[in-house]
């Protein structure tokens, strides 16, 4: 009662007013967070979320650009507009601090609605029962063989123009179908209608230290269009995972390598691989970088010529600031409760060691050629 009567009197200007209200949505929110994260689930990231996502993506999917350019155009604009008007009137800062307040206040307030409420939602760990799993360093040297194997083999398939490695161009049909039925095992709801858009110009996320990005606001995923083209599978699939309700990167990097390594497309397999491949050579190089230097020769010229290719790729886009960029995400992760923040990227390994556990595709004591067999759903 008392904030209504306060919200009501005359005599408070209309911006306060609002400001106060905005403050008041912002915490009811974030109230949510206490909600148990089995009714988050339910009611949100398998329902209202799903809606949301719908309606969103329609309204920008029309749209022959990105959504997140018309976006960024009307905020300059509205931004400019709102400056000119409250410019010559008294007690203009005051008026322009609590008008840019209200913004990043609803900003926040659509984005935790449209999106961030899924970092709230039951672990994927939980829901596929999937026990955490640090593998050891022979378990890594099988994974490492395998996977030495598998890009030997697949390096073979995809086509190539004077050793450049060249797109199927199935890629946008093929990921979001593979998604979905990797979610569709695992009992999760899809969304096949989820778009990845390229950005430009080249490096303007690569820059700031990501490769992508999922923008609650339109509904759209977006990649670097700078990224090699045996980056881009991988970096979809991860950023359509976002689209799909997922906020942890390091499940997004889970799905994204079911989706990619199970591929009946060569060149989308290779790209999984190729990911996968950087993932355990890092966790190879802190825990016994003598074995990874034996695995790696085992490589085949033409992977190793792809690996090259990437590598000097990224180099033409060196990170901006990125001790600070890596600190702002990571305690924005953490303030939206992913406990490892950063470190949550490098979960992937532990998370496809567990599920391959689980379903005892796990290599033995040989190399291993075969592909990965189909995802099953868990027991219920």
């Amino acid at each position: 009662m008392l904030m209504l009567r306060f919200l009501n009197d005359p005599d408070l200007h209309p911006l306060k007013r609002r400001f106060v209200l905005s403050l008041s949505v912002l915490a009811l929110v974030w109230s949510t967070s206490i909600l148990p994260s089995e009714w988050i689930e339910e009611a949100y990231s398998r329902t209202i979320y799903l809606w949301l996502h719908r309606v969103v993506s329609s309204v920008f999917g029309f749209l022959p650009v990105a959504g997140v350019y018309v976006l960024l155009v009307l905020f300059v604009v509205e931004t400019v507009l709102n400056v000119r008007r409250i410019w010559r009137k008294p007690k203009r800062w005051l008026r322009l601090a609590l008008s840019g307040a209200n913004v990043l206040i609803w900003l926040v307030v659509l984005f935790q609605l449209l999106w961030g409420l899924n970092y709230r939602r039951v672990p994927v760990t939980q829901q596929l029962g999937l026990e955490a799993v640090a593998p050891d360093t022979s378990r890594l040297h099988l994974l490492a063989c395998e996977a030495v194997d598998s890009l030997n083999a697949l390096s073979r398939r995809v086509f190539r123009i004077d050793e450049r490695a060249i797109p199927s161009g199935q890629e946008a049909f093929a990921i979001p179908t593979g998604l979905c039925q990797a979610l569709d095992a695992a009992g999760y709801p899809c969304i096949l209608s989820a778009r990845v858009r390229k950005l430009k110009p080249e490096g303007v996320l690569l820059r700031i230290g990501t490769a992508g990005f999922y923008l609650p606001y339109s509904g759209e995923g977006h990649l670097d269009s700078g990224l090699h083209p045996l980056q881009q599978p991988f970096v979809m699939a991860h950023e359509l995972a976002h689209a799909q309700g997922f906020g942890d990167e390091g499940v997004c990097n889970f799905w994204a390598w079911l989706t990619t390594t199970q591929s009946a497309d060569p060149f989308v397999a290779y790209s999984g691989w190729l990911s996968w491949w950087a993932y355990l050579s890092a966790d190879l190089r802190h825990f016994a970088p003598d074995l990874l230097e034996e695995v790696k020769a085992g490589l085949q010229p033409q992977v190793r010529a792809d690996m090259a290719a990437i590598e000097a790729r990224m180099d033409l886009f060196p990170d901006l600031f990125p001790s600070l960029r890596n600190w702002i995400y990571h305690h924005y992760l953490l303030a939206q409760g992913v406990a490892e923040g950063l470190d949550s990227y490098g979960r992937m390994v532990g998370l496809v060691v567990a599920w391959r556990q689980k379903n005892g595709s796990l290599p033995s004591g040989k190399k291993l050629s075969a592909p990965l067999p189909q995802m099953s759903a868990p027991a219920r």
